[in-house]
C-alpha cells in the first residue's frame, strides 16, 4: 500500500495579512465601471493620433506638389500644353466639320449625262430641251423646254415623271414665244439610296 503524502502548500502569511477584501472589491468595481471608459478614451486617442499623422503627411505631399507646380519651367510647360490642347481641339472641330461637309456632299444626288439623255428620250417629239441647269446643293435639275403646242407642256411633264429618275417634277406654267411655248420644269433628283 502506498501512503499518501501530504501536498505542501506555500502560504504567504504576509500577503494574506495585507489582503483587504474591501479594497479588492473597490478595485474590481472601479475597473468594472471605469474600465470601458478608459478603454474608449485610449481607442479615441489612438484614432485621433492616426488621423492627425495622416493629415500631416497629406499636407506635406500637397505642399510638395504646390512647390512643383510653381516652378517656372513647369508653369511654362503647362502653358504650352494648354495652348497645344486648344489647338488640338480647334483642329479636331475643323476635321469634324470637313467630314460633315464630305458626308453632305456625298449624299447629294449626282447629275450624270445618262439622266439628261434618259429624260430627253422620254420627252420624245413632244418638246425640245433648250437649256438645262443643275443645282447640286439641292439636287434640282431645271429644264427649259420648248413645244409647238401649249398642250404638249403637260404631256412633257408627265413623260418626265414616268422616267422614275425624279422625286418631284413641277412647273409653274408656260409662256408663248412666237409660234412656240416655253416652260421651266424643276426636277428634283432621287437620292442614291432611294
Amino acid at each position: 500500500m502506498k501512503s499518501k503524502k501530504a501536498i505542501k502548500k506555500d502560504i504567504n502569511f504576509y500577503a494574506r495579512y495585507l489582503y483587504d477584501p474591501k479594497k479588492e472589491e473597490r478595485k474590481r468595481l472601479f475597473l468594472m465601471y471605469f474600465g470601458p471608459v478608459i478603454l474608449l478614451l485610449v481607442v479615441a486617442l489612438g484614432t485621433f493620433t492616426f488621423f492627425r499623422v495622416a493629415t500631416v503627411v497629406t499636407n506635406d505631399k500637397i505642399d510638395e506638389h504646390d512647390q512643383f507646380m510653381t516652378l517656372p519651367k513647369n508653369v511654362e510647360a503647362y502653358g504650352e500644353s494648354v495652348q497645344l490642347d486648344g489647338e488640338r481641339q480647334e483642329l479636331s472641330a475643323q476635321y469634324d466639320a470637313l467630314n460633315q461637309v464630305v458626308t453632305n456632299i456625298s449624299s447629294y444626288p449626282t447629275m450624270g449625262s445618262g439622266i439628261l439623255s434618259d429624260t430627253n428620250s422620254a420627252i420624245g417629239a413632244a418638246a425640245d430641251i433648250t437649256n438645262a441647269s443643275y443645282d447640286s446643293a439641292n439636287g434640282v435639275l431645271i429644264l427649259t423646254v420648248e413645244a409647238s403646242s401649249a398642250d404638249d407642256i403637260p404631256v412633257t411633264v408627265k413623260r418626265i415623271k414616268s422616267t422614275g429618275l425624279y422625286l418631284t417634277v413641277s412647273y409653274t406654267g408656260y409662256e408663248a414665244d412666237g409660234d412656240n411655248y416655253k416652260a421651266n420644269i424643276a426636277c428634283v433628283l432621287k437620292l442614291p439610296q432611294q
